[in-house]
Formats: structure tokens, sequence, C-alpha cells
């Protein structure tokens, strides 16, 4: 019995020792396997000192009947014994320890890495919900940029923490764990970058956006009322005077956001951010919202040019109206001045004859002006349509 447990005790140690597995390796199941074969080995531990118990009860009877020397010989072999196996159940008691905390350790660590990855999931989706923005929403789904790339920032500390438990796994592993663990930190590592990526090329993408539709909704606002204006009030020559230049300082806005509106359809195609108009539901450029704006601009100046056309028309008629009415004004004038003279000169009744022919002379001269009248009367009823 004795000779049976001395060969299991050094073929025990050599197998404790032939057979080691890395403690700090990242492989659960690995680990899983090892602690399995050493509570397995440790039960055999156990029994062996149950079987060691027994053997030191019959090593007392036999040393009874034995010299001192043989005695002592046959305690002392026991006791090496007993030693050694406690010495063995000892190293496989630390092993387990070793191994289960590892083992709780990579389980903490997957749930960390399954933990993070949901999160990553998460926030992917969110980034996703701003691949299609109607125009109406672009300021808030700019916002909601700003809120995932805010949460992706506060994730950094726990993306650190993982790099270093890698760092630190990497320096034990086998070249087989050290490719696995690399693949696997790579995935997450081009994902967490990727979604970081996409969140700033949505983020430029909708802070332009969000510029050229405020000046878009501004620019708006003032051709309507400028096309108010004309259409529907009655500008004087100042106020089309003004309206043209400000035609004109709107029309250098849209050259300008000529040149930049197809680097803004470039950033939506990379970022993948469409924007839609709310009404439709169809896509909208950059280009298209620019060009619409160039055309009103247009037609409004081919209006005011027109409308400027016809106040310089009214202004001359009204020129000529007025020297019309001076010219009739003053020929009265002259009239009553004549037939007052006249009217002065008849004081007896030989001279009535020569006063009634005067004032015949001055009623002819009406008739001729005649002309005069109906010209003016013609430029009145102009001027009042």
């Amino acid at each position: 019995q004795a000779k049976k447990i001395d060969t299991w005790i050094e073929e025990g140690q050599n197998a404790l020792l032939e057979a080691p597995i890395n403690v700090s390796s990242p492989d659960v199941d690995k680990l899983e396997k090892e602690l399995i074969r050493l509570k397995t080995f440790n039960k055999e531990v156990a029994e062996k000192q149950s079987q060691l118990i027994a053997l030191t009860q019959a090593s007392d009877t036999i040393a009874q009947g034995l010299a001192m020397e043989g005695a002592t010989a046959i305690k002392g072999r026991v006791n090496e014994m007993k030693a050694k196996v406690a010495k063995l159940a000892e190293d496989v008691r630390q092993r387990l320890n070793a191994v289960s905390d590892t083992i709780l350790t990579r389980q903490e660590f997957q749930g960390k890495l399954s933990d993070f990855g949901t999160w990553m999931e998460h926030l992917q989706s969110g980034v996703c919900q701003i691949d299609e923005i109607k125009l109406d929403q672009v300021d808030s789904a700019l916002q909601s940029v700003h809120a995932l790339l805010q949460e992706h920032s506060e994730k950094q500390p726990v993306f650190n923490n993982i790099y270093d438990e890698v760092k630190t796994m990497l320096c034990s592993s086998t070249p087989e764990e050290v490719a696995s663990l690399n693949e696997a930190y790579t995935e997450i590592v081009t994902k967490y970058q990727d979604i970081e990526d996409k969140s700033q090329e949505k983020k430029s993408s909708l802070e332009k956006w969000s510029d050229l539709l405020s000046w878009h909704a501004d620019t708006s606002d003032l051709l309507n009322h400028i096309k108010y204006q004309l259409e529907g009030q009655k500008p004087r020559p100042e106020d089309v005077e003004h309206f043209a230049e400000e035609l004109e300082a709107v029309n250098l806005k849209v050259a300008s956001w000529s040149e930049v509106a197809p680097l803004i359809d470039d950033l939506s195609q990379q970022s993948g951010t469409y924007i839609k108009d709310a009404t439709t539901n169809r896509r909208v450029t950059a280009v298209s919202l620019v060009t619409d704006l160039e055309t009103k601009v247009g037609t409004l100046q081919a209006q005011l040019l027109n409308k400027k056309e016809v106040l310089e028309e009214v202004g001359a008629r009204w020129s000529q109206f007025q020297h019309l009415q001076q010219t009739l004004s003053d020929g009265i004038l002259a009239m009553q001045g004549t037939i007052q003279e006249i009217v002065m000169k008849v004081d007896s009744c030989d001279k009535l004859e020569q006063g009634g022919k005067e004032i015949a002379g001055i009623h002819e001269e009406q008739k001729v002006k005649q002309g005069i009248k109906d010209e003016l009367h013609k430029q009145g009823k102009l001027l009042m349509e």
C-alpha cells in the first residue's frame, strides 16, 4: 500500500509539473478544463490522505513489534509520504484558487466586452437613424449627433480599460491566443472608431446644412417681401432702387453658396446623410436649393427692371402732364389779363364793336389751344390707370 501511494505521489508531482497551463490565459475554455482536471486531482489527493491515515495506524501497529531503529524507519517513511501529499495538496489548492480567480476575471472581462458590444450596437443604431433627415428636422438631428458624440466620449475610459486588460493578457498568451485576442480587439477598435468617424462626418454635414437652411429661409423671406411689394403695392422709384440693391446683395451670396453647395452634397454622400423634403419626402440637394433661389432672384430682377421702366414712363408722363397743365394755366391767366384790358378800354358805346372783335379773336385762339386741353385730358387718364 505504501509503495502504491509513493508511486502515485511521484506520478502526481510529475503530472502537476509536466502539464502546466498558463493561469493567465485568456482562453476560458482551457482554464475551465484545467479547473476540472485540478478538482479531479484534488479528490485523488484527499483519497490518498485518507489512505495515509489508515497506513499510519498500520505502521504504528507494525512498529510495536520492531526494534527502535525499524520502527523509526517505518514511521519516518510514512511521515515523509504524508508531508509530500500535504505539499501536493497545497500546490493543487493554490493552483485551483489561481485558475478559479482567473476564470472569474475572464468572465468579468467577457461580460465587459459583451456590454461594450451591446452599447456600440445601440450607438450605431442611433447613428443610422440620422441617415435620412427632413428639412425641418436638421437642427434636431444635429443635436442628436452631438449627444451621440458625447456618449461616445464618455465611454472612452471603458474602452481604455479594455485595452489595458487586453495588453496585460497579450504579455502572457500563446501565439494562438495572441492572434485570437488581436482579432477580437481589432474588431472592437474598428467598430468604436467607425462610430466616431461616422458621427463626426454627419456632424460636419448637418452643420453645413443648418447654415445653408438658415440663409435659405432668411433669403426666401426677403425675396417674398420684395415680390409682395412689387406685385401688391405701389413702390416709389426710391423703393425700387432699394430693392435692386438688396437683390444685388442676394446675388453675391447666391454666387458664394453656389460654390459651397456641391461640397455640402459631397459631405452628405460621404457621411450617408440625406436630406428630404418634408412634404414630398423626396431627396433635396444643396445645389437645388441654391439654384431655386438663383431662379427667384433672376425673376424678381426682371420684374424690377420692368417696374423701373413703368415708373420712368409714368414719371415722363407726369412731367408732360405738368408741362401741359402749366401751359394751359399760363394761357388762361394771359387771356384773363387781355380780357380785363379790353373791358377797361371799352369805356364808351363806340368802342364796343372793336372790343367785341378783340374778344372774338381771343375765342379763336382758345379754339386753337383745344388740342393742348385734349392732350392734357389724355395724359391725365393714362396717369390714373
